[in-house]
């Protein structure tokens, strides 16, 4: 099999076809929640992660974070103060020993269809501490307030990078997770889970509904626009 990366649209294809996004597939199952995966509030989303990871990293220029237009330096700073309050993962420039990871999950295991191994190629675990065994998902907007069967869009999306971590040295219940909601004044509200094996059958649930009536569809699509 070959992966290859496409810069048009960020995307995975895999011999050829592309791969879903891990947000595709769970606006499938939730329904895409307005002003959250699009739009301003998707852009601003991404600067606010872009301008945490460079924090993490000690890259950040602290003076960008204020423009004429907007004001990001709340959101660092709530950031930086969830790892002070929780000394037991690194912060600061990666060594070799407190490594941060921005990385492509590809080893989701196999089940029911090869290719769920691959879903979330694209996307960006964004905060992966291996040697603390955490993976902290940043949440810049409002939290999403749809939910199945008890499950938050959000909550599932962590699970699935939980399993997607997890290895034999490392297996799921050894990784914990955060999903850290940060705010303009400078707070945050950070809530612990672990890996929950019902979830991840829900998301494989999910995942059977969107190839079921999407995969062909799209990858058609792209045929057609590459002729």
């Amino acid at each position: 099999m070959k992966l290859r990366f496409q810069k048009t649209g960020h995307r995975y294809a895999l011999d050829g076809k592309l791969i879903p996004s891990l947000s595709a597939v769970l606006d499938f199952w939730f329904g895409e929640y307005e002003d959250h995966t699009s739009g301003a509030a998707a852009d601003r989303g991404t600067r606010i992660h872009k301008a945490c990871e460079y924090a993490i990293q000690g890259l950040l220029d602290y003076g960008s974070l204020k423009t004429e237009s907007e004001d990001l330096s709340g959101y660092v700073h709530a950031f930086e103060k969830f790892f002070i309050d929780n000394p037991g993962i690194a912060i600061g420039k990666p060594t070799p020993e407190y490594k941060t990871h921005i990385i492509s999950p590809e080893n989701i295991e196999k089940n029911y269809l090869e290719m769920i191994q691959w879903i979330g190629c694209g996307m960006r675990l964004d905060l992966v501490f291996r040697k603390s065994n955490t993976i902290v998902e940043i949440k810049s907007g409002i939290p999403a307030k749809k939910h199945f069967w008890g499950y938050s869009r959000e909550a599932m999306q962590l699970n699935t990078q939980i399993k997607a971590m997890s290895s034999a040295n490392k297996p799921t219940g050894a990784w914990a997770g955060y999903i850290l909601y940060i705010k303009a004044n400078g707070e945050y509200r950070a809530v612990k889970t672990k890996f929950d094996e019902l979830i991840w059958n829900h998301f494989q649930y999910a995942w059977i509904g969107w190839y079921n009536k999407n995969y062909e569809k799209e990858n058609k699509n792209e045929s057609t626009n590459k002729k």
